[in-house]
């Protein structure tokens, strides 16, 4: 949020250096034929407003490679965070479907007869399971160190 606002503020500023370096250069292009009797420090002036100008864009172009710094840094923490959570569902994505499927209240389930039903289900629910961890560990998504 700070950052955003010396951008803004960078911004603001640049245009009114570089309006008041236009006024002066008109003023001082108007002047420009007789002389005047006192002196007045146009070029300096001029430079000075330039100098401060190129400051003021230098600021500006700084806070903005800083905040994107910041928001690519925000942006990886959210995908691994992210990166976990899919995994995770995606580990419990059998279990959800075996638990789905054995819940419904319809004739003709398979395994809802015999007297091992139960453990037929648990050793499908937990095979799946396996699979799915062992494809997503042979895939690369789990097991690998993050920088």
């Amino acid at each position: 949020a700070r950052l955003g606002a010396i951008r803004r503020d960078a911004v603001r500023l640049h245009r009114q250096l570089a309006m008041s370096r236009s006024l002066v250069n008109r003023f001082q292009a108007s002047l420009a034929g007789p002389s005047l009797p006192f002196d007045l420090p146009f070029e300096k002036l001029g430079q000075r407003l330039d100098w401060l100008d190129g400051e003021a864009v230098a600021l500006r172009d700084r806070a903005h490679l800083l905040q994107e710094e910041v928001t690519l840094g925000l942006a990886e923490e959210t995908n691994r965070k992210l990166e976990v959570l899919s995994i995770v569902a995606t580990i419990f994505l059998p279990a959800g479907l075996v638990a789905g499927i054995f819940g419904m209240n319809v004739k003709g389930l398979p395994l809802t007869a015999t007297d091992g039903g139960f453990l037929w289900s648990m050793g499908i629910l937990i095979g799946a399971t396996v699979l799915v961890f062992w494809l997503l560990r042979r895939a690369g998504a789990i097991g690998r160190k993050t920088p």
